[in-house]
């Protein structure tokens, strides 16, 4: 048998694939690159791989041989059309230097983000189609309870409910306010929002009428993060003056506790849906842990990025916690023990995450304005409630 050795890679190579029809062959490395060779000649082919991350640990071509998929130990799985010029199902272009500009539909089967091109789309979760689209808007705010509507506004301020099955939309006057909001989190009952200001200010909104129910004000910087207590009869709120405050939806002149301790702004909070604990994390890279129940018990205190922590979420069985910062990382830990569950790397700082209602989709948003979708998959084979996650690029 006679051997053809040849320089493939700078570095050494961590993987390799032949194509289904065996005239092609891909090698991963750890220089980050990928390459594919005629098997016949071993001439190396023309294609573009731009956008992988990482060294490339393990490669697999699809059963047609035209899709290629690449991953590593701390990057996302990444789909690559053969035809084409990039990888499949990715989008650039939302509108992410606003809080949030993201909502799943309560049913967990629709998604919807407000675009660069002025744009508001909803894609089906289960296949990451385009369902519909509305011109003239640029922000995503909340699903109606039903699911059938969708509050949408446009740069200017004008907001307006979007009944997207029907193409119709009823405008909203008193919403807007909501095109200049820093946080906001949706009540248990989606029937009220708190909005966080840039002044420190913290307004309850009614949603299907835009009516100010009542303001909050103790913060001394911007608001950063909000979300609603379990109950929705409290809410807790992160602040650029470095603290978390606690407050009772009917005491809108002083909150309930206050929560020190960080050395920098508060970038996300979340709260575990039995109410009992409290996260958040900082620009210092540090996430804290406060216990609910008594009212500024703290918990733990862990450094888990390299820098500034911009987004939180806790997965609805309180067994997931995902963070994401400007250190490009999204990571996922066990929520009890605090161990590591998973970490991928992306090319850009994290702006939010976000999961669905049944804790099977975390919806991933870089500073880029790409929109990932990392998918939840039971471990049968381990342990029938452990999950792992794989990343799907959003089309």
């Amino acid at each position: 048998m006679e051997t053809r050795p040849f320089q493939a890679h700078e570095l050494p190579i961590l993987s390799l694939t032949f194509s289904p029809d065996g005239r092609t062959l891909a090698t991963g490395s750890s220089d980050e690159t990928i390459q594919l060779w005629e098997v016949a000649t071993l001439a190396q082919k023309s294609r573009s791989f731009e956008g992988q991350i990482g060294p490339v640990c393990s490669l697999a071509f699809s059963p047609d041989g035209k899709l290629l998929a690449s991953g590593g130990l701390d990057s996302p799985v990444r789909f690559w059309n053969l035809d084409g010029a990039g990888p499949i199902e990715l989008i650039t272009d939302l509108k992410s230097e606003q809080g949030g500009n993201f909502a799943f539909s309560p049913d967990a089967s629709l998604m919807a983000g407000g675009c660069l091109d002025n744009t508001v789309r909803i894609w089906e979760v289960a296949t990451l189609v385009e369902r519909h689209r509305l011109t003239n808007a640029s922000h995503v705010v909340a699903f109606a309870t039903d699911g059938k509507k969708l509050l949408a506004t446009a740069g200017d301020g004008t907001a307006w409910w979007w009944d997207f099955r029907a193409d119709a939309k009823r405008s909203v006057p008193q919403h807007a306010g909501l095109a200049q909001a820093t946080a906001a989190s949706l009540s248990p009952d989606r029937r009220v929002a708190a909005v966080g200001r840039g002044d420190g200010a913290i307004q309850l909104v009614e949603i299907d009428s835009g009516k100010i129910l009542d303001t909050y004000r103790e913060h001394a910087d911007a608001v950063t993060a909000v979300a609603f207590v379990p109950g929705g009869t409290r809410f807790v709120s992160g602040s650029r003056d470095k603290t978390v405050r606690l407050w009772d939806v009917k005491t809108p002149e002083k909150s309930l506790t206050t929560w020190t301790g960080h050395q920098s702004a508060v970038g996300g909070v979340a709260i575990s849906s039995d109410g009992r604990m409290v996260v958040s994390g900082c620009g210092a890279g540090v996430i804290k842990f406060w216990d609910l129940r008594h009212r500024g018990k703290a918990l733990d205190s862990i450094n888990w990025h390299r820098s500034a922590i911009r987004t939180l979420a806790i997965s609805p069985d309180n067994k997931v916690l995902a963070s994401g910062g400007e250190d490009k990382a999204v990571k996922l830990w066990d929520l009890a023990s605090h161990r590591q569950l998973g970490s991928f790397q992306f090319d850009d700082v994290i702006r939010l995450v976000s999961f669905s209602s049944d804790g099977n989709n975390l919806a991933v948003i870089t500073g880029n304005g790409t929109l990932r979708l990392l998918r939840a998959v039971t471990l049968h084979e381990a342990d029938e409630e452990n999950r792992t996650y794989y990343s799907v690029l959003v089309k």
